[in-house]
């Protein structure tokens, strides 16, 4: 295909070469996300001259309908649960309300600064923003909108990715909705259904059921949480039943309907093997996603993909050299931490400067529920499937004053070692600000990785961290409080 067809194929009129607009520079990102944004700006450190192209807002999902807004939300459903379990702290709070519509404008607002601060930050290291969408055009050159031409040396893809649809129950935005209609809505449902159990689907069942849903979760595989330790997910469950939410692992949606505002589904793997219906106001589907490859302009250009994700190397490098690719797009670990250190790899790599290689496994991976989950590396199942002779350390937050003190007694710390060389394979933590904890484990992991590091470290009495310890020391049965 010649250059006129291929610009024609991009739904333009008959405008050549020389009639359009083009500018030169060193890279050209598609899609302003955290793996975008983060690779723009670090490029630009290095002295790039880079142009970062987005049809939407600045941030990306994460930002504007994932993250940021469900932490926020998430937080209001924290302070509730408190103040229902206000009467274990000597203190009675009767017939209070909440109102969700200022919960929602609370995180509308968190975004909407969080999106300014990006905004500054283009500004302030001569990024060029430019708002349209955008395709590749050839393997130098970026299309806007279908009239601008930019030329570039280099390509990043940061396009992210779109939340997977159910065929037995499509999205209507009204009935049957995604996590952004979720994440705004003026009223809460009475009854709520959840299709998928993954960390989003797990934070809404914590979140609406503080806030007065019956929430119902059905989830295909044989844990909540698919990801993480079963024993971990397994005391999660547990947790979410307790507190109120009905829980359904090897169980799916066989058939669905929407009739007279109701969705009406029937459960499959429900009850111990049996068929269940159930009528709700509102389902969520929340079943994975895939790339955003469509549409981008890949036609023609030899770059591979795989399972509806673009394949790359080490590098972030595509199967065309001079393009790459970052973030959810990649299908490595569909996690905004690790899109923004993809995005430092990329920038680093095209400005040929020195940098790190990115080890998956060491990711941390967090649900922000009460109580949280946190974790990195191997579960324990991974391990022993990896070959690894391994012994597991374990300490309960029922034995750490702190947890007891906070009232958050519930949880665990696990840690999986290999037993050749002591190093931590994995370790998983549920219990309040896991979250936060875990990247201690992370530094000694990557320091050097034996755990015997944790054994050394005297933390603060008394702290959650306390229980790092004691879960190092299980190893080898040496945990003093247990």
């Amino acid at each position: 295909m010649d250059y006129n067809e291929r610009y024609r194929s991009h739904g333009t009129k008959n405008e050549t070469n020389e009639h359009m607009p083009k500018a030169e520079y060193d890279i050209g990102i598609i899609g302003a996300g955290p793996g975008g944004y983060v690779a723009a700006i670090r490029a630009a450190q290095l002295g790039c001259k880079v142009v970062l192209v987005e049809e939407d807002s600045l941030g990306g999902i994460c930002l504007n309908w994932g993250c940021v807004p469900s932490k926020a939300m998430l937080r209001n459903a924290e302070i509730m649960n408190l103040m229902k379990s206000s009467e274990q702290f000597g203190i009675s709070v009767n017939d209070f309300s909440f109102d969700v519509n200022k919960a929602v404008s609370r995180s509308r607002r968190i975004v909407n600064r969080l999106g300014r601060g990006i905004e500054f930050l283009l500004k302030k290291n001569q990024i060029t923003h430019i708002k349209g969408r955008a395709k590749i055009l050839t393997s130098s050159s970026i299309l806007v909108n279908g009239d601008q031409e930019i030329a570039t040396k280099n390509i990043i893809i940061a396009t992210g990715s779109s939340q997977r649809s159910l065929d037995l129950l499509e999205t209507d935005g009204v009935s049957v909705i995604t996590s952004k209609e979720m994440l705004v809505l003026t009223q809460v449902p009475r009854t709520l259904l959840i299709v998928g159990g993954g960390s989003t689907g797990i934070e809404f069942a914590y979140m609406y059921n503080a806030y007065g849903s019956k929430v119902t979760v059905v989830e295909a595989q044989d844990q909540i949480l698919p990801n993480e330790d079963f024993e971990i997910s397994e005391k999660l469950k547990k947790s979410l039943e307790e507190q109120g939410v009905s829980i359904y692992t090897n169980a799916r949606i066989v058939s669905g309907c929407v009739e007279d505002g109701l969705v009406r589904c029937e459960i499959d793997g429900a009850n111990q093997g049996d068929k269940r219906v159930i009528e709700v106001e509102k389902a969520l589907i929340s079943v994975g996603v895939s790339g955003n490859i469509l549409d981008i302009g890949l036609e023609g250009l030899d770059i591979e993909t795989e399972n509806g994700f673009i394949k790359i190397d080490e590098q972030m490098r595509t199967s065309v050299p001079n393009i790459y690719a970052i973030g959810d797009v990649t299908g490595k670990l569909l996690l905004a931490h690790v899109a923004q250190a993809q995005g430092v790899i990329a920038a680093e790599v095209i400005a040929e400067v020195n940098h790190n290689e990115l080890v998956y496994e060491s990711m941390p991976r967090s649900t922000y529920c009460e109580p949280q989950i946190s974790s990195f590396g191997y579960t324990e199942k991974q391990a022993v499937n990896h070959g690894y002779s391994i012994k597991i350390g374990r300490f309960p937050l029922t034995a750490n004053a702190k947890a007891l003190a906070l009232g958050e007694g519930e949880g665990m710390v696990k840690i999986v070692v290999n037993t050749k060389n002591k190093n931590i394979l994995g370790a998983h933590i549920i219990g309040p600000e896991a979250t936060e904890i875990i990247s201690e484990l992370i530094i000694v992991s990557q320091l050097g990785g034996e755990k015997e590091f944790l054994e050394k470290i005297i933390y603060p009495h008394p702290s959650i961290g306390e229980a790092v310890k004691e879960a190092a020391l299980d190893v080898y049965d040496r945990a003093i409080h247990l």
